[in-house]
């Protein structure tokens, strides 16, 4: 085929893919091309889409075939198949709050049963008294973990048990001026893992004066290399934004489909609660939708009904 054929049909965009037969056409792990017009038009404060990082998260599969997930982000809508690999490692970059790119990951940090996320968004503060001490404090906490997120993971990981644990890992964040470069982080942080680099160091940052071209060579080379850093002085790392390591978000999941039950949150925000039901048996919950669950059972709470588990 003519070069100028090729181009041709490289250039048939990711986006109206989708709009045609999104599950038919494109599966979570197929192949994405990206044409290189796409490349060049990635200038210095143009926001990612997720056509590029489609095209990253391919590449990471090619190269590294031991890792799992690394799904083409348009299934998150229909929801991500779970995670099959033996190694137990995987990495899925996520778009949360209106292409605000992060990346959560596991088997790549101690401990490895932990699903950590990495945000170059700057966590929120807020005011805290400190152990009496009539003068208040500012602290970072987990503001930036979403229920979109933690439905995400646990479609992801589809634990047996009865929990799943995911904390923020510390990492490079953006400054003030740059946020649109969440989905260069995004890919940085993969990148760096996938080659065993220390992400953690907040004296080693990655140089956010050469990401994009070194993003755009990967995508022309096809091959994620490790990106550009710079090391800084405790001094002069101090003036660069780092996120700072929190505690645990521990998540309980339920029914046959493993996700959290946010009914709390959504009643105060007035939202539809999902209609959940205990098994008589094995007092588990479980969806209406999952169970197939009689109405007459919705709508008398005390009538005693068991799962298709304990019914056998």
């Amino acid at each position: 085929m003519e070069e100028e054929e090729l181009d041709k049909v490289k250039a048939i965009s990711l986006v109206d893919v989708h709009k045609r037969e999104p599950k038919k056409r494109i599966g979570p792990r197929d192949e994405i091309l990206l044409h290189k017009d796409e490349i060049k038009a990635i200038g210095e404060k143009s926001w990612l889409k997720d056509k590029h990082i489609d095209f990253a998260s391919h590449i990471a599969r090619v190269q590294f075939t031991d890792v799992g997930g690394l799904f083409n982000s348009i299934f998150k809508g229909y929801g991500f198949p779970p995670i099959n690999i033996d190694t137990g490692k995987f990495m899925q970059i996520l778009n949360v709050s209106n292409l605000h790119w992060i990346l959560v990951h596991r088997g790549f940090m101690k401990p490895y049963n932990v699903v950590y996320l990495c945000d170059s968004k700057p966590q929120l503060k807020k005011t805290v008294l400190n152990d009496g001490i009539a003068e208040p404090i500012e602290v970072e906490f987990n503001s930036n973990i979403t229920e979109d997120i933690l439905d995400s993971v646990a479609q992801l990981i589809k634990t047996d048990e009865q929990t799943f644990h995911l904390r923020s890992a510390p990492c490079q964040q953006q400054l003030s001026t740059d946020s649109f470069n969440c989905g260069v982080f995004a890919i940085a942080f993969a990148t760096s893992l996938l080659f065993n680099e220390n992400i953690l160091d907040p004296l080693s940052q990655f140089d956010t004066t050469k990401m994009r071209d070194h993003l755009k060579l990967c995508f022309e080379n096809q091959e994620l290399a490790p990106f550009p850093r710079i090391q800084l002085s405790p001094t002069f790392a101090s003036q660069h934004p780092f996120s700072k390591a929190l505690p645990n978000i521990i998540t309980e999941v339920h029914c046959t489909c493993r996700l959290p039950w946010h009914g709390s949150v959504k009643a105060r925000k007035g939202k539809k609660l999902p209609k959940l039901v205990q098994c008589f048996t094995c007092s588990n919950w479980f969806h209406q939708s999952c169970e197939n669950i009689p109405k007459s059972v919705l709508k008398d709470p005390t009538t005693e009904w068991n799962c298709v588990m304990c019914a056998v």
